[in-house]
């Protein structure tokens, strides 16, 4: 694990060797790893030893900006909640710009200051983490969180829609499932625009969708 930890430093730039050792021992110790862990192999580290070394490897050439593909996944709840605290805390130590995909709702309004949800490639809602949790307003946010919510009361990991059609070459790729829909959703695609001061919305229908809105409790995590 030493070897891989050090190689981003050998590619891009020139260190020396103690620089190297030092900044990767450095690294281990900010996510919580002994330096003895080094000597080891993939296969001989646990779960969350694995995620904690990606962490360090992705952060050990002092980058600004961090990319975290579903860093959760894969772990018990116990080990998720260390390592969600574990990106918040690099995050603010380092002054880390983090981009976070998941499907996993309950991290995402943990960790997110804002969220973007994404359907069949296209952003469908943006907005605050917290005002997407309480007021959704995409149809497809809404089964999300829906979804989720069910999801949590059962304990379970993820709680995604199915989605049972493919992309529309015309129209709104939600339209199948959507109980909103109307004829423009099945013939124009709707554009991303800004519906209120807090949400921009790829919808036809979302301000008669906000007309309906009511708050819905925040998560609790």
């Amino acid at each position: 694990m030493g070897a891989a930890l050090a190689e981003p430093l050998r590619v891009h730039g020139s260190f020396t060797k103690t620089e190297i050792t030092d900044r990767v021992r450095e690294l281990l110790s900010r996510v919580g790893l002994h330096a003895a862990l080094l000597a080891r192999l993939p296969h001989e580290l646990s779960g969350g030893q694995r995620q904690r070394m990606a962490i360090a490897r992705a952060l050990v050439t002092s980058p600004e900006f961090l990319i975290a593909d579903e860093p959760t996944s894969n772990l018990d709840a116990a080990l998720k909640r260390e390592i969600i605290e574990l990106l918040k805390s690099l995050q603010r130590n380092f002054g880390l710009t983090l981009l976070l995909i998941s499907h996993d709702l309950r991290l995402v309004s943990h960790i997110a200051d804002r969220v973007s949800v994404i359907h069949e490639g296209r952003i469908v809602e943006t907005a605050r983490a917290r005002d997407l949790i309480e007021t959704p307003i995409h149809p497809y946010t809404k089964e999300l969180i829906n979804s989720a919510r069910l999801s949590w009361r059962n304990d379970l990991q993820h709680g995604v829609p199915e989605l049972t059609t493919g992309p529309s070459s015309s129209g709104c790729h939600f339209v199948a499932q959507c109980s909103w829909a109307s004829r423009v959703c099945h013939e124009k695609v709707p554009a991303l625009a800004a519906h209120s001061t807090r949400h921009e919305v790829a919808c036809h229908l979302a301000d008669d969708i906000m007309q309906s809105l009511k708050p819905v409790p925040a998560v609790a995590v």
